[in-house]
């Protein structure tokens, strides 16, 4: 039977997890509100500091260094309507493209299954069979269950 020491303990321990999770979440806030400032004031030294040679390096401290990155970011179909248009009237000629050709379409799946188990059975031996079944079975026994857990914030 457990101690109420080693209650207090497991409670100690949890409470300092939460704790440091809902730091954890307000940190991740208080970044993500300073991001666009920071990165302005980024693009700031970058362009002041453009005719100097040194790469994207912007700031530097004890803490470490910024840099300066410049990501491709794609545009969202869901903000754009012309893309949005664009994407419904590919999907409406490539269903009337899969309706217009669906017997080809299923001769050519149909061969394809066929070369697939064809492929198949060219590249696997029985032992080679055997061995695969062994290894399922092994991967089944040594399969376990691993405690996590989880916390939501109140």
């Amino acid at each position: 039977m457990m101690s109420s020491q080693q209650d207090e303990n497991k409670e100690d321990i949890l409470n300092s997890y939460a704790a440091i999770r809902v730091q954890i979440a307000a940190l991740e806030a208080k970044k993500k509100e300073l991001e666009p400032a920071a990165i302005q004031a980024a693009l700031d030294i970058f362009a002041a500091n453009s005719e100097k040679k040194g790469g994207k390096n912007v700031y530097q401290n004890d803490y470490g260094k910024i840099q300066l990155q410049f990501r491709t970011k794609k545009p969202n179909p869901d903000e754009h309507a012309d893309l949005q248009t664009l994407d419904e009237l590919i999907q409406l000629e490539s269903e009337k493209a899969k309706r217009e050709n669906a017997q080809q379409i299923e001769e050519v799946r149909y061969r394809i299954a066929e070369l697939e188990d064809i492929l198949a059975k060219l590249t696997q031996t029985e032992k080679g069979s055997i061995l695969a079944r062994e290894r399922e079975k092994l991967i089944e026994r040594l399969t376990s269950k691993v405690p996590a857990i989880s916390f939501f914030h109140s």
